[in-house]
């Protein structure tokens, strides 16, 4: 009854914030009832988008007249981190069970204390489900989120601290929900902006040859009676209409050859780097033009080479980049010239395929294109979070040679966790949704991971809690598995909700709880999150930890003695070695495993001037034979060996 009396109040008071624009949706109940249920795209979230998306068509104007915000901070320290985070599960900051704007600029020092300095936001449109990846309006903020002026008031605030702010675009498909698409259906105009039409068997290559190909379709039958924004008070029968849709049919395909399309996607490109955005992820983009004959719908071009590809995003650069110079040239500071574009990849980012989105080469000069891709390689998946010099020496040189940056990963909001996995192969474990405490061998082979993540040079990219030792559950029992809310102690700041399309996406916190509250682990200085903390600040103080130049990159060999390892010692694939300008070292020491003695032999001729952190390790006097930093376990707690050190010569 009170739950029920409580929804109704929040209801009330979203549904008049809305009547104004301008009016942002924020707090005005102090507490909730403990356990607080919300509902995403619950009838005053309708209202919302019904007001202000549901019939927005046409972007260009918006794009003309938006007012650029939030100058940048460029006397912040930089560290080069990335962390991805899915807004509705952080932190909610108006009482209604979703994370929010609002629960993200109250507790940005969250981020700021830990050193990050861009934000990778998922999906954060008015959009169909939860995920935000199905768009109703690509120019506004959900309001489940808290809108756009909750948005202003975070991105002013960000810039502020000096985090740079990236949003992820899906432009290969868009909502049913869609006002371009719902024209469509009707034959109102809009239709070439997606595929319609008889369903054809073949498709012709670039060769002339007809090819056979899957069919990826959807058909208009069936689906209007599950939204919700678009208004089913009256009977609409299905169109029965066939059009092209990768994904399933609620996410009919963009057609992004079609001008008029690609001026509006133009427009959402200036609208949002002119209010001060700082880049994009492109979600999806292999399915813009798919690149064989074997993946396609049959109503899309063949882009065998990525040629048309790379023409959309060396146009979308332009048009982001002299956004960004008219907010300069206004007397707006910005964090850089260029914005920052880069795209989901599942694969190498230095294979032949990946190079081609890059640049546009088939000109005298040839000209930026896409940017940066995620490395779908390192290290997702994969226990061994590990390269060498010369393979690093190696990517870097063909990304750098690219302009590219170098974007590894551990896991996001599309994999199963990199712990879960780790549980299920390797501590066989089975995976489940109930609270779950991290043994000693777990949490030593998680801290290993981050800090070895974080240890190289680059745009590494940390994920949802992967500093708290967040867990997720079984994937394949659904995504809210993988999308864990943060477990907070303050239960205003608590994440609890479902999607009113699907109850069984709840996104609350399930195994993670087992690991305590976020407070905890914040003021814990032994914490995995304070670990994490101290190994960006180190890449804040030294340019040769953060930076992707490869003049940086040195061999352990330079200064550690692997030659004196006894079995169990740290190797050498469980260190990093940096060189400074001066001539000094940063080495970073990263070893999981329950090792009683686990040493490394630091050479004659050097000598460890600072420790940054030492977990698990202990450094011996300097003699004539060298310093040992003593490592060994700790079965209670934590069984790795987490180090950094200044080298110098002695």
């Amino acid at each position: 009854m009170i739950k029920n009396k409580f929804k109704k109040l929040i209801s009330t008071i979203l549904t008049i914030s809305t009547s104004v624009a301008v009016l942002p949706i924020v707090a005005c109940v102090n507490k909730k009832p403990l356990n607080y249920e919300g509902v995403f795209g619950d009838q005053s979230f309708v209202a919302s988008v019904r007001q202000r998306n549901i019939n927005h068509l046409d972007y260009i104007p918006d794009a003309e007249h938006v007012k650029a915000i939030a100058p940048f901070n460029l006397k912040a320290k930089k560290s080069n981190v990335m962390y991805q985070l899915l807004v509705y599960t952080f932190a909610d900051g108006n009482n209604d069970g979703i994370g929010d704007f609002i629960g993200l600029k109250n507790n940005l020092d969250y981020f700021t204390n830990l050193g990050i300095d861009i934000l990778y936001l998922s999906p954060i449109f008015p959009a169909s489900s939860y995920h935000g990846y199905d768009v109703i309006d690509y120019l506004d903020v959900a309001p489940e989120l808290g809108g756009m002026q909750a948005f202003d008031d975070f991105l002013i605030a960000a810039h502020k601290a000096g985090i740079r702010v990236v949003l992820d675009v899906p432009f290969n498909h868009t909502s049913y929900e869609h006002p371009w698409f719902q024209k469509a259906l009707k034959s109102e105009g809009y239709r070439d902006y997606y595929f319609f039409g008889p369903l054809p068997s073949k498709v012709t290559s670039n060769f002339g040859a007809p090819v056979s190909t899957p069919i990826r379709t959807g058909v208009d039958k069936g689906i209007r009676s599950g939204y919700y924004n678009i208004d089913n008070r009256k009977y609409v029968p299905d169109t029965n209409q066939t059009y092209a849709a990768w994904f399933w049919s609620g996410m009919p395909d963009l057609n992004l050859e079609n001008e008029s399309l690609l001026k509006q996607i133009d427009a959402v490109h200036k609208f949002w780097v002119t209010k001060g955005v700082d880049g994009f992820r492109y979600d999806a983009f292999e399915h813009f033009f798919p690149s064989s004959y074997s993946d396609t719908s049959p109503y899309h071009s063949i882009d065998e080479f990525g040629w048309r590809t790379v023409k959309l995003f060396k146009r979308w650069r332009k048009v982001a980049n002299l956004a960004l110079k008219k907010r300069q040239e206004s007397g707006i500071t910005n964090a850089s010239n260029d914005t920052i574009m880069f795209g989901e990849w599942w694969s190498s980012p230095i294979d032949d395929r990946s190079k081609s989105f890059y640049f546009d080469d088939f000109l005298e000069k040839p000209e930026k294109a896409l940017g940066s891709l995620i490395d779908g390689q390192h290290w997702k998946l994969n226990w061994n979070v590990s390269i060498n010099d010369g393979e690093e020496t190696y990517l870097k040189n063909i990304l750098n040679n690219n302009e590219s940056k170098w974007m590894p990963f551990l896991d996001n909001h599309d994999v199963p966790r990199w712990i879960s996995n780790f549980k299920q192969y390797f501590s066989k474990e089975i995976i489940t949704e109930k609270p779950f405490k991290l043994n000693a061998d777990q949490v030593g082979a998680y801290e290993y991971a981050i800090a070895s993540l974080l240890s190289r040079g680059g745009y590494p990219t940390l994920y949802q809690g992967n500093e708290l030792l967040m867990q997720g559950g079984d994937k394949d029992k659904g995504d809210k598995y993988v999308r864990e809310a943060f477990y907070w102690k303050d239960n205003n700041k608590k994440v609890k909700f479902h999607d009113r399309r699907n109850s069984n996406d709840l996104i609350d916190t399930y195994t993670s709880k087992g690991m305590g509250y976020v407070e905890d682990m914040i003021k814990d200085p032994d914490s995995a999150y304070n670990m994490t903390r101290k190994i960006i600040a180190l890449r804040q103080e030294f340019p040769s930890v953060r930076s992707q130049e490869t003049k940086y990159i040195a061999n352990p060999n330079e200064v550690v003695d692997f030659g004196k390892n006894a079995k169990d010692d740290i190797r050498y694939d469980e260190t990093t070695l940096r060189r400074n300008e001066d001539g000094s070292f940063i080495l970073i020491v990263y070893s999981w495993g329950n090792r009683e003695k686990a040493n490394l032999h630091i050479k004659p001729g050097y000598k460890i001037e600072k420790e940054f952190l030492a977990i698990n390790l202990k450094t011996s006097e300097t003699n004539a034979q060298g310093t040992i930093i003593l490592g060994t376990s700790d079965p209670k707690n934590r069984n790795c060996r987490i180090g950094a050190y200044k080298i110098v010569k002695s």
